[in-house]
């Protein structure tokens, strides 16, 4: 039994390692935990509270009252409560990249700012999403950068016959591969650092650039008017993956690796990238997703936030 690996073809690499950081950043840093974004002042009005009467009783025959000397009435000096302070405005689209980055990092969030890429975060953010609610992963709009590692696939010394890809109506024997096991450590760090970053924290990023999202959404000139809608449709996409008991089977046509099963090779792409990270990494962000997904629902966002 063969145990060749083979690496994967370059252009099927970098979408497959851009998934998690598109989501680690994309739809967690910029999609996370809604809530609003604001201190809730208490305004509620204290009322005095009751002064106690004593009994009345008979009158008694009053003393003659003596002469008290005026005293001039007491000034308390006045107690202005301090303004709130004013939120520091949006930078502008074109130029929101370094404030993102200095925000993030700000508010402890460093390890996210290692995979952004240097320019057009928010833009290529909006289109990455969009991507993903149709089930695509488009290379070139990514947000952030993925794991330096190449995908690798090890030969099972099986082999099945398909159609041959260059001659149609040709069959061809064809070797059968596995996932390696490497591929799924290359996404357990961004896995991880899903789980564990502070959602508050994410949350005021969301809130705070949410208008930029929806700007940059809107000059796509596409889609539902709400960008915070693609958000909740990207993840059900990814929610929705398949959770297959044992990894799938590949196969290799041209210059790509498809799954052996037609069913899974007809999923959307990102369905397909999500089969591809492993199964107990699939598993925890699945999780996380759906604790995110619940919390978007309620979310006042877009124009939820105005009814």
């Amino acid at each position: 039994m063969s145990d060749h690996q083979e690496p994967r073809p370059e252009g099927d690499s970098q979408r497959t390692s851009m998934l998690v950081p598109t989501i680690v950043l994309g739809v967690i840093a910029a999609f996370a935990l809604i809530y609003l974004f604001f201190f809730q002042s208490d305004d509620r009005v204290l009322e005095p509270e009751p002064v106690s009467q004593p009994a009345l009783s008979q009158p008694s025959p009053e003393p003659t009252p003596v002469p008290q000397p005026t005293l001039a009435p007491t000034v308390l000096p006045s107690v202005s409560a301090e303004p709130a302070p004013t939120p520091e405005p949006l930078p502008q689209l074109n130029t929101s990249d370094q404030p993102l980055a200095k925000n993030l990092e700000d508010r402890g969030l460093g390890d996210l700012v290692v995979y952004l890429t240097p320019e057009e975060v928010i833009r290529k953010t909006a289109r990455a999403v969009y991507s993903l609610s149709k089930g695509n992963v488009v290379q070139q709009y990514r947000p952030v950068n993925g794991p330096d590692s190449a995908f690798t696939a090890t030969a099972t010394g099986d082999t099945v016959t398909i159609e041959n890809p260059r001659q149609k109506g040709e069959m061809t024997e064809t070797p059968v591969y596995r996932l390696n096991e490497k591929n799924a450590e290359r996404y357990t760090p961004l896995v991880n650092l899903l789980r564990t970053t502070d959602k508050d924290t994410l949350v005021s990023v969301y809130q705070r650039y949410y208008p930029l999202l929806q700007q940059a959404y809107q000059e796509l000139g596409e889609g539902p008017a709400d960008f915070h809608n693609v958000v909740l449709a990207s993840l059900d996409s990814m929610i929705n993956a398949p959770d297959p008991r044992e990894e799938p089977k590949l196969i290799r046509t041209s210059v790509q690796y498809q799954f052996l099963k037609p069913e899974y090779e007809a999923l959307p792409q990102a369905q397909k990238l999500m089969l591809r990270m492993g199964k107990m990494n699939r598993r925890v962000l699945v999780e996380e997703l759906k604790t995110l997904r619940a919390a978007l629902a309620d979310a006042q966002i877009g124009s939820a936030a105005s009814h």
